[in-house]
């Protein structure tokens, strides 16, 4: 798709570096916006880049089913995107041994099943 005027963006992890820098290009080309992050702060700081383009947003954590419903709710209430950009995810570096299995969890909770989750709702 190269031409984003008037089309929908969900940005999952739009508070961050490259988020709000994401937030700022879609913008220019035109594109509507929904965006995500489980940082309040961040999401507040990112509404402000978004504007007057910004359809909506939800601070919610994506490594849980809960927040992945809470997307697709933002999504049914404000349009389904036409874009999306899985942006949220975590690093875990360690040994396997060293490294809480609780950790690894939420790594594959958030970088695998959160984007299949998002694309199938």
């Amino acid at each position: 798709m190269t031409d984003l005027h008037d089309k929908t963006v969900l940005i999952t992890g739009a508070g961050g570096g490259f988020g709000r820098h994401m937030v700022q290009q879609f913008r220019a080309a035109g594109a509507k916006l929904l965006l995500t992050d489980i940082s309040d702060a961040a999401l507040a700081q990112v509404i402000d880049d978004a504007g007057s383009d910004l359809l909506g947003c939800v601070a919610t954590d994506l490594a849980t089913e809960a927040g992945s419903r809470a997307v697709a709710e933002l999504c049914a209430s404000s349009g389904a995107p036409d874009v999306l950009v899985n942006n949220a995810g975590i690093a875990v570096a360690g040994r396997t041994d060293h490294v809480p299995q609780e950790r690894w969890e939420t790594l594959m909770q958030l970088n695998l099943l959160t984007p299949m989750r998002l694309c199938s709702q």
